[in-house]
């Protein structure tokens, strides 16, 4: 990944998830499967006018807890991570921190979501470089 990164986290959100992130072998990086191998990742539920499922489970509640975050959050990372229990999800989430050398309950999860951008207006008019 050629030092194009700080850190990452990857989440995959599909059947077999955990095996989308096997292969990895940068440092810095943490990643997360909806479902473990041999797993579906099920919906959440069904639009039944359009007749299709609206959005995974995991989707879901992942969704439903990262609205909850504001960018002076406290909440953790470890927290994000176990927002989908099998009991909701009714698949296996699994995380990969072995390459990630932090612990997840000390990281804020507004280090990977939340951020606020600091904009700079200029007075001047750029014109553009047409050649």
């Amino acid at each position: 990944m050629l030092k194009k990164y700080h850190e990452l986290m990857l989440i995959v959100d599909t059947c077999q998830a955990a095996s989308m992130y096997q292969k990895i072998y940068s440092p810095n990086v943490i990643a997360l499967g909806s479902s473990m191998i041999g797993e579906d990742s099920l919906s959440h539920h069904l639009d039944s006018t359009l007749g299709v499922y609206m959005i995974d489970r995991y989707t879901y509640y992942a969704l439903g807890f990262l609205q909850s975050v504001w960018p002076n959050s406290n909440r953790t990372l470890a927290e994000f991570l176990a927002c989908c229990p099998k009991s909701k999800c009714l698949s296996t989430v699994r995380v990969r921190t072995d390459l990630f050398n932090k612990d997840p309950s000390k990281v804020l999860i507004t280090d990977f979501f939340g951020s606020v951008r600091n904009i700079a207006y200029l007075q001047e008019k750029l014109e553009p470089d047409i050649a």
